[in-house]
């Protein structure tokens, strides 16, 4: 009797159970659907033009990634990326597009002497709307190479005891704009220095703590 009962209480919301269950899976899928991959790079070669786009985000770049003659990297809005090793620019271009609603998140923690985040040779390279944490030195630039910076948070790591070098320096008459920024809080004993005839054009921007001994070197 007791069974028969129990037989007849399933039957009789089998649709619910259904309902739910069909809920449930909904739920499910919708949540796998906002979940973004995670991307890992180790000694990449770039060598046709591509975009990091925000589904593959986060991008992990590990050891020594390079970007070719002509070759075009972009960083998509919304994506986070972070550089566990050295990205080089060979005559080629990198672009971080952030955008006011939708900034590009961006972390270098190559923190080996002598050894930045972004090598520049005769490249071009170009920030907008980025949150940059540079845990160690952030960019050398040579040759002629031209790198933009506008509405950009550019910060250091004040956790770090002081040593010699520099957050940025440029070399072979290359060119640094900075518009609309803020620099701040490095423990390198310079900022930014330029040589060679190199150039540093910096508009509308706030600097705080940056380089322990010279914020800009000329």
């Amino acid at each position: 009797m007791l069974l028969k009962v129990y037989s007849y209480y399933i039957k009789k919301n089998k649709y619910r159970y259904a309902c739910l269950v069909f809920l449930l899976a909904l739920v499910f899928m919708c949540s796998c659907q906002i979940t973004y991959a995670e991307t890992v790079y180790e000694n990449k070669s770039f060598n046709e033009n591509t975009t990091l786009v925000k589904s593959g985000s986060p991008y992990h770049l590990y050891g020594s990634t390079r970007i070719d003659k002509d070759v075009t990297v972009t960083i998509q809005q919304g994506v986070t990326i972070y550089i566990h090793g050295t990205v080089n620019v060979n005559q080629g271009t990198l672009n971080f597009e952030g955008a006011s609603t939708s900034r590009v998140t961006f972390v270098g923690d190559n923190i080996s002497y002598n050894a930045p985040t972004l090598v520049s040779s005769g490249g071009k390279i170009s920030l907008s709307y980025v949150d940059v944490k540079s845990e160690g030195s952030l960019l050398q630039a040579f040759n002629n190479s031209v790198t933009h910076v506008q509405h950009s948070k550019i910060i250091g790591d004040l956790g770090q005891t002081t040593r010699s070098g520099s957050l940025v320096s440029l070399w072979g008459s290359s060119t640094l704009y900075i518009d609309s920024s803020v620099l701040s809080d490095t423990k390198f004993n310079k900022g930014i220095e330029a040589f060679n005839s190199s150039i540093v054009d910096i508009q509308s921007t706030d600097i705080h703590n940056l380089g322990t001994e010279d914020t800009i070197t000329v």
